[in-house]
């Protein structure tokens, strides 16, 4: 009987502190307990990654086997599972987070300590408070933002300062994304020479330039490679995405 590849644990985030929520997920340790965390499962021409909390797999990346040059404090998967749409159900204590609650303080002080590119902070009108003590905080940092407000909710959107190619090691970013695109073959990127010239002109850009790009609807390819960037998610969750957008599947 063939052995099934097994789930590597490579980062303990997302995780929970016990007591764990009633309502668990299938995805199990081989002791019965559910899985919390990033997991790495490894193929000969691929891996897949899966974000897992408490059993529940929130996201799953699938890309091709590649050798990871490009790092940055700026981009961690833990950005990745800040993503809106994965907002947590339960802090984590166990407890059911409210309505309007949101990872404010988390992506904040990410941001401050060099942890995040850019980010959101949402607040309401009920949380006059909380508002004016990180506004506070905002404004004697040396952090962009700027904010909008629809309705009953503001919306932050903050960046740290500085140009894209001095915080960012655009050689090695340009080399991973090559070499993604060809163990998958599929040529998604385009051709080498169009890449490079589209982060070359990127690379001169200014972070705070962005605060008002339209992250959640990404269109063309160089859209997704800005949005992963500036928000702080690995380059091969990325290119899983485009991946999965030119095969027409679902992640």
């Amino acid at each position: 009987m063939r052995t099934p590849n097994p789930y590597i644990k490579i980062s303990r985030d997302p995780d929970f502190i016990p007591p764990y929520p009633p309502r668990r997920g299938r995805s199990k340790e081989e002791n019965g307990r559910p899985r919390n965390g990033i997991y790495l499962q490894s193929f000969k021409r691929f891996e897949i990654k899966r974000y897992i909390r408490n059993g529940i797999i929130l996201g799953t990346f699938r890309f091709p086997r590649f050798r990871k040059v490009f790092r940055s404090p700026l981009v961690n998967d833990y950005n990745q599972h800040l993503a809106g749409g994965w907002h947590w159900r339960y802090r984590e204590d166990g407890s059911l987070r409210g309505n309007k609650e949101y990872n404010n303080q988390t992506i904040f002080e990410r941001l401050l300590t060099g942890r995040k590119p850019l980010g959101g902070l949402r607040f309401w009108d009920d949380d006059k408070e909380n508002k004016k003590k990180i506004v506070e905080q905002l404004e004697n940092s040396n952090l962009s933002f700027k904010s909008t407000k629809e309705e009953a909710e503001e919306f932050f959107a903050v960046s740290r300062k500085g140009k894209l190619g001095d915080l960012f090691n655009f050689d090695t970013l340009l080399e991973d994304y090559t070499e993604l695109d060809n163990g998958s073959g599929c040529g998604i990127l385009g051709p080498h020479a169009s890449l490079e010239r589209f982060l070359g002109a990127t690379a001169g850009d200014n972070l705070d330039s962005y605060l008002c790009f339209d992250h959640l609807r990404p269109v063309s390819t160089f859209d997704f490679i800005i949005t992963g960037l500036i928000l702080g998610y690995p380059v091969e969750n990325t290119y899983a995405l485009l991946l999965a957008k030119h095969s027409g599947s679902e992640l």
